[in-house]
């Protein structure tokens, strides 16, 4: 089975791109409220949003973390990563 996407009604869990880094930047990284419940701190300017993006592209070779990106638009709007229990049994 194939993870590097996973399609959803509205959504689709993807790997990141280097186009994503605006819109992380604007709509998840940059926002201090959304780090308010994270034990990490936010990307505030735009050359530590494209390292987060290249760090992020990297890391997801070899895990299953994904941008969640809206599927009208394609636009990233967030972000989830799933850590696999056992066979067939995943958890967020």
């Amino acid at each position: 089975m194939d993870f590097d996407r996973i399609v959803g009604k509205k959504i689709i869990l993807r790997k990141a791109k280097l186009s994503d880094t605006e819109s992380m930047l604007n709509e998840v990284w940059g926002d201090e409220e959304v780090y308010r419940w994270m034990l990490f701190t936010p990307t505030l300017n735009m050359s530590d949003a494209i390292d987060r993006t290249k760090r992020s592209i990297e890391y997801q070779k070899e895990h299953y973390a994904y941008f969640i990106a809206d599927k009208e638009t394609d636009k990233a709007i967030g972000l989830c990563a799933i850590r696999e229990l056992e066979p067939h049994v995943f958890e967020e």
